[in-house]
């Protein structure tokens, strides 16, 4: 298979590297397209795939073409794409809160479409990644697609368009909400004592265990939170804390937050 990243940030980056780590496309079929001079010159000693700085008619070579930038760029990707765009391309966008039917319209109707969001464990092959494809894609396009995904983790194909959104709230910025927990649990444990390898040991096997508990059973996550925390105990002592810093409300509500700017990036772009 041959594909096309528009953008080589993290994303794009991630997605190149596991695509040529798992043979999806080798070296030769793989065209990262990067403006940045600076970042180009890092990516060579990242990637060993294609390189260029501009879309150029090389992209028609592409079987399934990336969009891999952030959707303030949206205008001048879609300009710059459109005269290099042929009907075989099936274009995969990355871009939070551009609508499927906003990409068909920068695109002079192009309507082999899908609207994914991934995220970044993809570069390890434990990605979640959540699409929407364009009504008109036939069998042959979700064939390529979930060959493509298949690479990168699991994969859920949504029914409504605007769950992309509360996706993107969810599993796409999930990760830094746990990155977020994990740092400061790090510094606690530093914090009592441990050297860094320690606590890494710890922690990492802590919340490793505790997800393969729950993944392991039928129990939901608050059943199994009670079995932990004895009354009077210390973890009912840490968890004492949290409540009384509304810990669970915060993080539900900055979930939300992420929603309503995944939504306002969306308005910003139609």
């Amino acid at each position: 298979m041959k594909l096309a990243i528009i953008g080589g940030g993290s994303m794009g980056t991630a997605l190149a590297g596991r695509f040529l780590t798992v043979g999806t496309a080798a070296p030769e079929n793989l065209l990262v397209i990067e403006k940045s001079k600076e970042r180009r010159a890092q990516l060579k000693d990242i990637l060993a795939c294609r390189l260029e700085s501009e879309i150029s008619s090389e992209l028609s070579q592409a079987d399934l073409v990336w969009l891999a930038v952030k959707p303030q760029d949206l205008d001048v990707v879609c300009s710059e794409l459109k005269p290099h765009l042929c009907a075989h391309h099936l274009v995969v966008s990355i871009m939070a809160g551009v609508t499927v039917a906003v990409l068909e319209k920068r695109l002079g109707r192009h309507a082999r479409l899908v609207r994914a969001m991934p995220n970044l464990p993809l570069s390890l092959g434990e990605g979640m990644t959540v699409y929407y494809p364009h009504p008109q894609l036939v069998d042959q396009d979700f064939v390529m697609l979930e060959q493509v995904l298949s690479a990168v983790g699991a994969c859920l194909r949504l029914e409504t368009e605007d769950m992309i959104d509360a996706a993107t709230a969810l599993s796409g910025s999930g990760p830094a909400y746990f990155f977020y927990f994990l740092e400061y649990t790090l510094q606690a444990a530093q914090q009592l004592g441990f050297t860094p390898e320690q606590a890494r040991l710890m922690v990492a096997q802590t919340f490793k265990g505790a997800m393969a508990l729950w993944l392991a059973g039928e129990e939901d996550v608050a059943a199994l939170r009670k079995r932990v925390t004895s009354k009077g105990g210390t973890t009912a002592a840490a968890v004492a804390v949290f409540d009384a810093g509304r810990l669970g409300e915060v993080l539900y509500n900055g979930i939300l937050q992420a929603h309503k700017r995944a939504k306002e990036l969306g308005a910003a772009s139609s």
